[in-house]
């Protein structure tokens, strides 16, 4: 049986599944365990294909995104926490699998604006507007450096040795601010259970920088840097078939699995309980007609996240920031 090579840092289980998101969770115990750059960026080619890219959804991000980079120059922190506040709202439902399948729960999506704020918060704090002008000034020239043609489209990069410098300068300047990353405090309220590991901020954060690339050249970047997947062969493993608590998918489970969490819905699956885990606070919940966990109140949804039938972008942002003055954010960034 031909499998990622993937190990869980905390049941020690192999990946057994095959990935719908760029999250990977352990098919054993179902703690976040990697991140998958490929199935991310395939996405992000498809969103922003030239058949797709005068659509309202796309049109609207790259709007929010050009106020980003004006807020960035201006170094106006209001602005541009508000707008990566924004900008992550849409993302959800235009990059889904750049998200945990979590995210298809309203709970989650709440507390992932809400790190999103924290960090952002904290990272400005810490001099990011400064950084990133001193990395502006460093990487602009080798950006100018790199040769590209229009084919069918889309824009083609020439793969070559100027591109390679501009990746590690691109490389040095992410893992330095991963690791200032790790130390901040608002990781503490990382949606996750366990914080995420260097390696799945790491892949995250130049994921995002890949992102303007055509599919051939982030493949011979990932191959340049070592971050290609490897695969390796293990015994079978029997894998039963049951259903999601929640959503009544069809999950495939490894022999000795006690958790797994639904593709489909987002929701934990709890085989050692009978029950699901909240994703908002922890607790083992039984399933109710009302879906709602007993302890905390959150719905725990059996259908994908509508963002139309949701709050607006504006008003989750309003909220998070009138909560900002007694919760945790007030107090860690007052």
């Amino acid at each position: 049986m031909i499998v990622r090579n993937l190990k869980c840092p905390q049941c020690g289980g192999i990946k057994m599944n095959e990935l719908t998101t760029g999250y990977i969770y352990c098919d054993f115990c179902s703690a976040l365990m990697g991140y998958d750059m490929k199935n991310i960026h395939d996405e992000a080619g498809d969103v922003f294909s030239p058949e797709n890219m005068s659509k309202p959804l796309q049109t609207k991000y790259i709007s929010l995104v050009q106020k980003m980079a004006s807020a960035l120059n201006e170094e106006n922190v209001d602005d541009y926490v508000e707008l990566q506040i924004q900008i992550k709202e849409i993302e959800f439902d235009l990059f889904p699998k750049r998200f945990s399948p979590k995210a298809k729960q309203k709970a989650y999506r709440r507390k992932y604006l809400e790190f999103t704020e924290a960090m952002w918060i904290e990272n400005i704090g810490n001099g990011y507007f400064k950084k990133s002008r001193d990395f502006r000034e460093k990487i602009n020239p080798l950006t100018g450096k790199l040769k590209s043609h229009i084919e069918n489209g889309k824009m083609i990069y020439e793969y070559n040795s100027d591109f390679e410098e501009y990746l590690m300068a691109l490389d040095e300047y992410l893992k330095n601010s991963v690791k200032e990353s790790m130390e901040m405090k608002c990781m503490e309220v990382y949606p996750e259970p366990v914080n995420p590991s260097f390696d799945v901020l790491y892949k995250q954060s130049f994921d995002a920088s890949l992102q303007m690339f055509d599919s051939d050249t982030v493949s011979k970047a990932l191959k340049f840097l070592k971050l290609e997947d490897e695969y390796i062969t293990i015994v079978n493993v029997n894998m039963n078939v049951s259903e999601c608590f929640v959503c009544k998918s069809k999950l495939k489970i490894p022999e000795g699995s006690i958790a797994i969490v639904c593709e489909t819905c987002g929701n934990i699956n709890d085989f050692e309980k009978q029950k699901i885990q909240c994703i908002s606070c922890g607790a083992s919940v039984a399933i109710h007609d009302s879906n709602a966990c007993e302890f905390c109140g959150a719905v725990h949804m059996s259908f994908s996240y509508n963002s139309e039938s949701s709050k607006s972008s504006e008003q989750i942002q309003k909220t998070i920031y009138k909560k900002k003055g007694g919760s945790f954010f007030g107090r860690l960034f007052k």
